[in-house]
């Protein structure tokens, strides 16, 4: 994005503030602080921050981190959560923010075409002439002994004749390739090689096996003139375990540089819904590379866009809305000056309209080429107001009126880049500005050198007086006078408005400010000296707000990925902010440029990968950051075959006597196959259910129990498209599908070639469930490598399994812990209660010996009354007479 190198600062208001932007699932409405950004990252930190404290996110834990590539002019926006779960794209962008951010909305922006293994780097590569393959697989971890007995064959590269071939080298147990694997597969190989490359071949032919072990010679001369042909097989046993086929004849399928086109593509391009009337034509021809291939698509779409009458007109530059102010009529800007400031992609300008043409448009036309130069900006009527628009066109093009009229302006004063202390003793600054008749007294004693120590740090001081002394006044608030410095640092003052209000005392032509009272060292240090300036001027009515501009300008890139072995294009039309598709597409536009037609075309959503990697050797599976051990059973699979790729149809195949049969073998046993012909099919699906059932129907397999399933693909995307498949019913090592002979007529219908082409042999079941089953992992960290700390997770039944033992262990159990302990205070109760009856049975003994004395004591007291009784009765008696 040439808006994000930031030459200039980005400037962010009311017109590109907001969009909407999808996280993990949830949408989230953002708005950006408005003002300007000078770099990169202060606009990466900016989006963060806004995104982040969205409500909606917050309360659904989710974030972001945003960066900015200074390379490539973008953000990236990467969620904070790991896996497939996690999923991060704009919902919504107006144009205008799309072309300041660069985002694009899904589905907008850039088309991403199909991957495709017709775009791969093979494709443009070429490829020589190729046998094919053996009859016999190899094992991989088969080394053969030639040396014990040879392998002979010759090999006629081009025609030049055939050159005799001996391989002889021990490749059994011996590490031939240096590799440090001895006696496998790969030695074999190097044996072959070694001995193709001792004759007149060296450098010719180059020796491979396939993914299922099937030997093949290639020539390294690319080209459909290419030529290679077997001959003079010998009678070893090492010769029949290659498989060698003498009787396959001359072949010549190789293929030239490039990615042959034998007639026109056509399709036709719909941008931001409109369709093109005419067709866009890629020419027949080769293509040596994906970036020339790219390169004629984007000529092409440029010649089409350009051209087409369904877009006249919609290329534009950036377009102001129109003014308010009626212009229609003749205005004498000489004696009421008019203007504003303007921004024209990145450069501003006032623009002051102070002459009378006659002609008010010609005027303004005037004052713009005077501040831009010729061609830059146009000034146009439009009803009876001002609309400007830039001359250049394009979606990086953009008109902003910054602000429209403007208050009296001071002259420019001093430099105060520098830092000034007015706090300190007679250093204050005094002065007063007059503005619409009312005297305001400033004194500025504030410390211009703390902050920045700069023309900022100075302005602050300088401000705050001016706004104190405005308010002092009772009729101005604070901002209603603006202290300001130009770009050479020096400072000005500037009238806006009277209580927040533009008056025609403070605003437009009428304003003015005076400048008088200077004390303190306001002539020293701010310059300043006595005037009056009348130099406002008025608007035109015109609202602020960034407008960008709009192009059909192509952008075609080739992309391939290595690690997938597949090719796609990325197209753009006119920037992020619009929507690319196509329709009325050909066969070979979607199967050799990935197009699909805009009614099915629909862009991935960006999404996250989950870990991977092994736990204890065996792969892992892994959801987000969590990587679980499974138990390390591989199932048994079933062999297969599957060919090139057969001859389409686009028009119907007729079956006849000479493309309806060909020998099959499947799971080791071999069948004649005949189809019914006559017959007409008109797809792939069809013929691939003929192919099953008469497959299926043959007296051979069906006696021995075997049979197959026969598939056939459409998908343009997958590496099977237009290609029959055969798969066994059975599974295992011993299930197998092999094309055995057939004529070329059947080759060329069904893209059959002998062996098991792009296929493979059945396999085992393998392994055992694993010790580490079950265990969980979660993984975090960067790149792939050393990753960071792991933290292990046991199962629920793990930690169910532990707690239960902790109960019920026999030894140390919580549960026999517990019995133990109950167990021993039953004997500690029992010598208690032994105690306890033996400090009782003392207490009763205590206790009678007591009763008994108090017993005792008591008939003594008794005795004692009844004596002192008769005493008194008898003293009683002796007075009575």
């Amino acid at each position: 994005m040439g808006l994000l190198d930031f030459v200039s600062p980005v400037t962010v208001d009311s017109s590109n503030d907001t969009f909407t932007i999808n996280v993990n699932g949830k949408d989230a409405t953002i708005n950006l602080t408005n003002g300007d950004y000078t770099s990169g990252d202060d606009l990466a930190a900016e989006l963060a921050l806004q995104i982040n404290s969205n409500e909606t996110l917050v309360q659904f834990g989710h974030s972001v981190s945003v960066d900015f590539n200074s390379s490539s002019n973008n953000f990236s926006i990467t969620s904070n959560k790991y896996g497939s779960d996690s999923q991060v794209y704009i919902k919504s962008v107006s144009g205008n923010t799309a072309n300041t951010l660069g985002f694009s909305a899904l589905g907008s922006g850039t088309y991403q075409g199909g991957e495709l293994t017709t775009l791969n780097a093979s494709a443009f590569a070429g490829r020589g002439a190729s046998t094919d393959v053996g009859s016999r697989f190899i094992d991989e971890e088969t080394g053969i002994n030639f040396q014990a007995n040879n392998a002979t064959f010759s090999l006629d590269v081009d025609g030049a004749g055939p050159v005799a071939v001996t391989v002889d080298q021990n490749a059994q147990g011996q590490d031939l390739n240096g590799d440090g694997t001895f006696g496998d597969r790969q030695d074999t190989l190097q044996a072959i090689q070694t001995a193709i490359d001792a004759t007149a071949l060296n450098g010719q032919v180059l020796a491979s096996f396939d993914n299922n072990g099937y030997l093949k010679f290639e020539t390294t001369s690319v080209g459909a003139a290419s030529s290679i042909e077997i001959t003079s097989v010998g009678g070893s046993v090492t010769d029949i375990q290659l498989g060698l086929d003498d009787t396959q004849g001359v072949q010549t399928n190789g293929k030239d540089p490039g990615l042959d086109f034998p007639a026109a593509v056509n399709f036709k391009v719909q941008v931001d819904g409109i369709d093109s009337d005419g067709f866009v034509s890629i020419p027949a021809g080769t293509y040596l590379t994906g970036d020339d291939l790219a390169t004629e698509i984007q000529t092409q779409l440029a010649a089409t866009l350009s051209t087409d009458p369904n877009f006249t007109g919609v290329v534009r530059g950036g377009e102001t809305a129109t003014g308010s102010r009626d212009i229609s009529t003749n205005i004498d800007f000489t004696t009421t000056n008019a203007g504003f400031r303007l921004n024209v992609s990145g450069v501003e300008q006032d623009i002051l309209v102070n002459t009378d043409s006659g002609d008010n448009v010609a005027d303004i036309q005037a004052a713009l080429d005077s501040a831009y130069g010729a061609g830059v900006v146009t000034a146009a009527l439009d009803g009876s107001g001002l609309k400007l628009s830039t001359v250049a066109t394009g979606h990086e093009e953009f008109i902003e009126v910054v602000s429209d009229g403007r208050g009296a302006q001071s002259s420019a004063f001093a430099d105060i880049s520098t830092g000034y202390d007015f706090s300190a003793p007679g250093q204050n600054a005094s002065f007063t500005l007059t503005v619409g008749g009312t005297a305001i007294n400033v004194d500025v004693t504030g410390d211009g050198t703390s902050g920045s120590n700069d023309s900022q740090s100075n302005l602050v001081a300088i401000q705050s007086a001016l706004d104190e002394a405005l308010v002092a006044t009772g009729e101005y608030q604070a901002g209603d006078i603006t202290a300001a410095v130009n770009g050479s640092g020096q400072l000005y003052f500037e009238t806006n408005s009277k209580e927040g209000v533009k008056t025609s005392a403070t605003f437009g032509a009428a304003a003015s400010i005076e400048i008088s009272n200077l004390g303190g060292t306001a002539a020293t240090s701010l310059g300043l000296s006595a005037e009056t300036s009348a130099n406002g001027f008025d608007g035109f009515g015109m609202s602020s707000g960034r407008e960008f501009g709009y192009d059909l300008d192509p952008m075609v890139s080739y992309n391939y990925d290595s690690d997938s072995d597949l090719g796609s294009f990325s197209i753009q039309i006119g920037g992020e902010g619009t929507s690319v598709g196509f329709t009325e597409l050909d066969a070979d536009a979607i199967a050799f440029l990935g197009l699909e037609d805009v009614s099915q075309y629909s862009q991935d959503i960006p999404t996250g990968t989950d870990v991977a990697g092994k736990i204890n050797g065996v792969e892992a599976s892994g959801t987000g950051q969590f990587l679980r051990a499974v138990d390390g059973n591989v199932k048994a699979s079933p062999g297969f075959y599957i060919g090139s790729e057969s001859a389409g149809f686009d028009a119907p195949v007729v079956l006849d006597a000479d493309n309806s049969q060909f020998t099959i073998e499947v799971d080791g046993v071999e069948a004649e196959i005949q189809l019914n012909f006559p017959a007409t099919y008109i797809s792939g699906s069809a013929l691939a259910s003929a192919l099953q059932t008469a497959i299926n129907d043959n007296a051979t397999l069906q006696s021995e129990g075997l049979s197959v399933k026969v598939e056939y693909t459409d998908d343009t995307s997958s590496f099977a498209f237009n290609k029959f498949g055969i798969i066994s019913n059975s599974t295992g090592a011993d299930s197998s599908v092999e094309i055995k002979d057939l004529p070329n007529d059947a080759a060329d219908l069904f893209g059959f070639v002998r062996g098991v082409g792009d296929g493979e042999r059945g396999k085992d079941a393998d392994g055992a469930i694993d010790d580490a089953s079950g265990i969980r992992l979660k993984v975090t960290g960067g790149d792939i490598g050393e990753r960071g700390d792991i933290t292990y997770i046991t199962g629920f039944g793990d930690q169910l399994k532990d707690i239960l033992l902790n109960f019920l262990d026999n030894s140390s159990g919580t549960i026999t812990n517990k019995l133990s302990a109950l167990d021993q205070d039953i004997t500690t109760v029992e010598e208690d209660r032994a105690d306890l009856q033996a400090r009782m049975d003392a207490q009763e003994a205590r206790l009678k010996a007591k009763f008994l004395y108090n017993d005792s004591l008591i008939q003594t007291l008794n005795t004692t009354l009844d004596y002192v009784k008769q005493q008194f009765d008898a003293l009683n008696g002796n007075n009575k007479d």
